[in-house]
């Protein structure tokens, strides 16, 4: 059995501010850094025996946090950066709604990619590409991976076998959040997901 503890970036300026971020970056916030400390916190008694990392400075930056002094060396990972949304990036989501509303109104069901952005569907076959290969590499271990929400949202199709369009049918990955998958007889089962049991106390 392999597991795989899957986690979103801790908060941001652009999160703040709700400015689309996609594949362009905006720093931790104080409180995203005190919320990938926590999460560290609550790791702290796992046996972790690999981190990996989307390859945005959001994500790494969450990563170093969470990981603190324990030595690892991140792998860095581009198939796990958040979708490529485009002229979409850096608008506030308002602007969005009124520059772009046909992008707006088929966020989720697009399934091929356009000159302006990446689908959902590419972005869960280049993200589950990603994690059955780090799968692959770990058997019988428990790997940490921090990642991104429309990535954690298609990853959540992709173990469950649904189909895309239901990406938008289920909460909003949380900052910091913490998913536990495991993978046996060639099956994912989601143990937990979109936890935040780490940040109850946390303002």
């Amino acid at each position: 059995m392999v597991r795989l503890l899957l986690c979103r970036h801790g908060q941001t300026e652009w999160n703040v501010a709700h400015r689309f971020q996609g594949q362009s970056n905006s720093d931790l916030t104080p409180l995203g850094k005190r919320q990938a400390v926590r999460l560290g916190e609550r790791l702290d008694g796992i046996n972790i025996d690999a981190v990996y990392s989307s390859s945005l400075p959001r994500a790494l930056d969450t990563t170093r946090l969470v990981v603190g002094n324990r030595g690892f060396d991140i792998i860095p990972v581009d198939e796990l950066k958040e979708i490529y949304l485009g002229k979409l990036e850096g608008l506030s989501f308002e602007e969005g709604e009124r520059l772009y509303p046909d992008e707006m109104a088929h966020f989720w069901d697009l399934t091929s990619n356009t000159d302006e952005r990446e689908s959902v569907g590419d972005v869960m076959r280049r993200a589950s590409k990603a994690i059955e290969e780090i799968a692959g590499k770990h058997p019988n271990q428990t790997v940490l991976i921090v990642t991104h929400g429309v990535v954690l949202r298609s990853l959540y199709v992709y173990f469950k076998r649904w189909d895309m369009k239901d990406a938008s049918n289920q909460p909003k990955p949380q900052s910091t959040c913490l998913c536990d998958i495991r993978k046996e007889a060639g099956i994912w089962n989601i143990e937990m997901w979109n936890d935040t049991e780490h940040l109850n106390d946390l303002i």
